[in-house]
């Protein structure tokens, strides 16, 4: 469940832009939805790729209502707390090596943070993003 003792002090940005996130990331070949809210940006990338969805999709939720994590653990993402997205990615690996890209993923979230930021971003394994002793949600 929801963190209820967590503070969001700064709940007021602005909706994020779908059109503009797509002219940053399109040159790479990636496509950004935005969603006032889902319950799992996981569960809507997972039903596009069984309907065929190729690869690049990147869904951001303004508000995540039933997100999963490792060992059955939920959690929820208030309105414009955060940064919830998931990614559809088709990479050409074995089987028995998918479950390393997300792992892959943390590590190149916290090289990001610490290149383009200056931030100690740190991995907490498995792929937890940490800086400053808090964990980043992304």
């Amino acid at each position: 469940m929801a963190d209820t003792g967590r503070v969001y002090d700064d709940l007021g940005r602005p909706p994020l832009r779908a059109a503009a996130l797509t002219r940053a990331l399109a040159p790479d070949g990636w496509r950004a939805e935005v969603v006032a809210t889902a319950r799992s940006t996981n569960e809507v990338v997972a039903a596009r790729a069984r309907a065929g969805e190729p690869a690049g999709l990147v869904l951001v939720a303004e508000q995540q209502s039933a997100g999963r994590g490792r060992l059955g653990r939920s959690w929820e993402s208030p309105p414009r707390a955060g940064l919830t997205l998931s990614v559809l990615l088709r990479p050409a690996l074995p089987p028995g090596r998918l479950g390393w890209v997300s792992l892959w993923g943390g590590l190149a979230v916290a090289r990001a943070l610490r290149e383009q930021t200056g931030l100690d971003a740190v991995l907490k394994w498995p792929n937890d993003v940490m800086v400053g002793g808090r964990k980043v949600w992304c």
